[in-house]
């Protein structure tokens, strides 16, 4: 809640001087890192969040801790560097290069930023060849197996060798949860078995509804298939539970163009509007609905910053 700025002194005291801004943002954040944890652990304790979240394809809620340790350590190198690894898993390359070399600039691990360097490559099926090495490098490094998995699966689907994917799936000691299902479901949707991945989805996310990568899957996976009504039903449901987060507003925003509900459409556009993000896939967004509101001017120029 927003409190008064205005304030009263009792008569005869000497008014407080006022603190100055920046030691008041340095006092919060020191309270907020003792309300998280001990020792200045408080950012640590929001990115180990973030990570459990992010694993679980949950990334509205991993960017809502991410920014919690952001505001508690600012210059904090694992900050962008876990926002490097959100974009990889999003498929939003220019993010994910973008946070990389923040994280290069703000100091981050060598050893970590290699480790993410070679998921990034897993995950967009890069160098076929040197998959196996990747693997063995990153096992060895103590990545995540689940994460390993999930790359290699991805970069799989990425360069259209479904049945690779597959057999990957069925050999391995799948990701724990629901990782394995989201991960089924995506090679379910590539093999075109789509009543079988929409089966697995919306079993998957009555578990656990806060997956956004299953929303996104499940809403491309309704749209291709022609159920535009159906798509927008589940776009809204995916937008009312992330609230802002920038991919679902996207993906409902292109169902309402398609559709042409001109009245949601505006207000989805506004909310697109008020987001700092600066991501390719929200400016081309953005520009798109200029365009449509006759304003090509401003849609060139959006598309010319890309």
């Amino acid at each position: 809640a927003i409190r008064s700025t205005r304030s009263w002194t009792p008569s005869g005291a000497r008014p407080r001087r006022r603190r100055r801004p920046r030691a008041a943002a340095a006092i919060a954040r020191a309270g907020g890192a003792l309300a998280l944890g001990p020792g200045g652990g408080g950012a640590a304790a929001c990115l180990a969040r973030a990570r459990r979240h992010l694993a679980a394809d949950e990334m509205t809620l991993a960017a809502r801790w991410i920014g919690r340790a952001e505001w508690l350590q600012p210059r904090d190198p694992r900050i962008p560097l876990l926002r490097a690894a959100a974009a990889r898993r999003q498929g939003h390359a220019d993010v994910w290069a973008r946070q990389l070399d923040a994280a290069v600039a703000a100091g981050a691990d060598s050893a970590a930023l290699d480790r993410e360097r070679e998921l990034a490559a897993l995950w967009a099926g890069a160098d076929r060849a040197g998959t196996e090495r990747r693997m063995t490098a990153l096992a060895a490094a103590g990545e995540d197996p689940d994460e390993i998995l999930a790359g290699v699966v991805s970069g799989c689907l990425a360069t259209g060798d479904w049945r690779r994917a597959a057999h990957l799936l069925d050999v391995a000691a799948g990701p724990t949860d629901g990782g394995a299902g989201l991960l089924r479901a995506r090679v379910e949707v590539a093999a075109g078995k789509t009543a079988e991945a929409e089966r697995r989805l919306r079993a998957l996310l009555a578990r656990r509804p806060a997956t956004d990568t299953a929303h996104e899957v499940l809403v491309d996976l309704l749209a291709a298939d022609g159920r535009l009504a159906d798509a927008l039903a589940a776009a809204r449901g995916w937008v009312a539970g992330a609230g802002d987060d920038p991919t679902a507003l996207v993906v409902l925003s292109r169902l309402l163009r398609r559709a042409g509900r001109d009245e949601e459409l505006a207000a989805i556009a506004e909310r697109l509007d008020r987001l700092t993000s600066e991501a390719g896939f929200v400016e081309r967004e953005r520009a798109e609905l200029a365009r449509e509101r006759g304003a090509a001017a401003t849609a060139g120029r959006r598309l010319a910053a890309l």
